[in-house]
């Protein structure tokens, strides 16, 4: 750096053997490290302050606190967190705006408002991994007659004692501890500390870091304040034990929404009736909002970006001011007071479908099956890669809980046809709930199973098919719950197999209900019984008709004991054929 650029200051810190710390190359007698009275200002209430980006929302909170110059002004990465998690109460500390970067040159914004301020020095806190080493040039040649002053450590923690060592006394009252792996806790516990004066140090989850407590032991504060995580198991015998008398004051919460309320209650009071609002996942909008909650005195909460959970929400609304940092991407106009529905969960049911979430990257719908099946090639979306769906028949029985066994223990899914009249006992609708469960579709075969009712004299009865495919949806979903619903069905026997079929398609189709035949029959369900060996190779013999398309036809009704035992060599045979296997949505 040139001369012009006035007194680069750097200090760092390292562990020595003995666990004490050292300072090298550090010369910070030009640099005012007396604390300063930040103005106090008044915000306005439903306000926003943002800008096109973080930077500019950082510019934005300084121009509210600082209309004009300010003597200091603080500078930390704007893209990763570790460094300046201590920068905001160090700001509020040093009555300076804390502006954000990028790792390799100054963001421009950033530029404009540090000519503006004007300020006599600038600190900035992180090593060469935050702020580029040439970032002291750069800010030398924009405000030559700046002192710079560049605080780093060889990690988060060192950082964070850099800082405390510089700027606090050998005697403090109270330090705020909070865990260095994660930013949510320190978002609000920068604020915190701001606000009580206090500095804050990092604990490392995985085991107290030494650098800490050497800090700790020369501050020798009469109160800790752990905010959000818990310390590592070792933390608090360490900390009793090198600081006698101290006071150990937890300040969580269930999740990072909840520790930010705690921590508002703990240091605000409990009345509060103000806050600045920020993302809870994101870091940036929050370090820079640490000085203005000092400013106007206002805690910090933490919103989602869109909508928030039933408590958030009920606490958001009890407040008469509220400041919103950062822009609608990251905390949306309406978020503050909408309740965001439940989370969804892999193993929840997709709503009307006959499958779960966890299901659906291998889910095909009922009429691109039935396409593929009718078409084969001439179908424009038949696929290029060879495809099986493993169809089960007439279940579920005792045997479908041996093949839900095979199909979780080779890691495929399959469609099963239920009948509904085998849904009697609580057996059989535990493994209904455990077919779904599992990852596989659960679609419709019938509620009766009755050729005689369903096909009077072989020919399709749309009123008998229609009244027995709706008794058979009902009890589904009477027993897998409201969410459930299918498109897939299959006619006993086969739409294949009766007379008369064009009114009962024409009937199902207006109900939003596919037939599914298959190309593929393993042949448990003819009249004289083949043994599992037999089933394998009966089905063998057709699967190189079928193109890259296969929709076998299998049984798991309670006398089906041979399908149980070929299952296992069925499975292998389409494995070593380089099939996929997909379900039927």
């Amino acid at each position: 750096m040139n001369a012009k650029a006035g007194l680069l200051a750097a200090v760092l810190f390292a562990a020595s053997s003995g666990g004490t710390l050292s300072a090298a190359n550090a010369t910070t007698m030009d640099f005012e490290t007396t604390p300063q009275v930040l103005p106090a200002i008044q915000v306005a209430n439903q306000q926003r302050l943002d800008g096109t980006d973080r930077y500019e929302t950082a510019v934005k909170i300084s121009r509210t606190i600082f209309p004009g110059s300010a003597l200091t002004a603080v500078l930390v990465s704007g893209e990763n967190y570790p460094d300046g998690l201590v920068a905001g109460a160090t700001a509020a500390r040093l009555g300076a705006p804390l502006l954000l970067t990028t790792h390799s040159s100054l963001n421009p914004s950033t530029a404009a408002e540090l000519k503006r301020l004007n300020p006599k020095q600038i600190l900035l806190v992180g090593g060469s991994g935050a702020l580029d080493t040439g970032m002291e040039n750069t800010l030398g040649k924009i405000l030559p007659d700046t002192r710079l002053l560049r605080v780093s450590g060889e990690d988060r923690y060192q950082t964070a004692a850099a800082v405390s060592q510089l700027f606090w006394g050998s005697e403090t009252d109270s330090v705020m501890l909070v865990s260095g792996s994660d930013f949510p806790d320190a978002l609000v516990a920068g604020p915190a500390a701001a606000r009580l004066g206090a500095p804050l140090l990092l604990s490392n989850p995985a085991g107290f870091d030494a650098t800490t407590g050497t800090e700790l032991r020369r501050l020798k504060p009469q109160t800790v304040y752990v905010i959000g995580k818990k310390l590592a198991s070792d933390a608090s015998a360490q900390l009793r034990a090198s600081l006698p008398g101290v006071s150990l004051v937890p300040v969580g919460g269930t999740d990072r929404f909840d520790t930010a309320f705690n921590v508002s209650q703990q240091f605000w009071g409990q009345g509060f009736s103000g806050a600045l609002v920020t993302s809870a996942q994101n870091f940036p909008d929050a370090l820079s909002g640490a000085v203005l909650a000092k400013a106007a005195g206002l805690p910090v909460l933490l919103s989602g970006p869109t909508c928030n959970s039933q408590p958030v929400v009920k606490r958001l609304s009890t407040l008469e001011t509220k400041i919103v940092l950062g822009g609608a991407g990251a905390v949306s106009n309406e978020a503050t007071g909408k309740v965001c529905p439940p989370p969804v969960r892999p193993t929840d049911i997709v709503p009307g479908q006959n499958h779960i979430y966890a299901a659906q990257s291998y889910v095909y719908p009922a009429g691109q099956v039935q396409d593929w099946l009718l078409r084969r090639q001439t179908s424009p979306t038949y696929p290029q890669q060879k495809v099986v769906f493993l169809t089960f028949d007439d279940g579920p029985s005792a045997n479908t809980a041996q093949n839900l066994q095979t199909l979780a223990s080779r890691g495929v899914h399959a469609t099963f046809f239920v009948a509904t009249n085998q849904l009697g006992s609580a057996a059989t609708q535990q493994i209904l709930r455990q077919e779904l469960l599992n990852g596989h579709a659960v679609a419709v075969h019938t509620a009766s199973h009755n050729y005689q009712y369903l096909y009077p004299r072989r020919v399709c009865s749309p009123a008998n098919v229609g009244a027995d495919y709706a008794r058979a949806v009902d009890t589904v979903r009477s027993i897998s719950g409201p969410q459930w619903g299918t498109g897939a069905f299959r006619y006993p026997g086969g739409q294949m197999s009766w007379r008369g079929m064009a009114p009962c398609n024409q009937l199902m189709a207006s109900r939003a209900m596919t037939w599914i035949d298959w190309n593929v029959e393993i042949g448990d369900a003819l009249s004289r019984s083949l043994n599992a060996s037999q089933l394998l190779n009966r089905m063998r013999s057709q699967v190189p008709r079928t193109g890259n398309v296969a929709v076998v036809l299998m049984h798991d009704s309670a006398p089906k004991t041979a399908t149980v035992a070929a299952l296992p060599s069925i499975i292998d045979y389409f494995v070593a054929q380089g099939y996929s296997f997909g379900v039927i949505g």
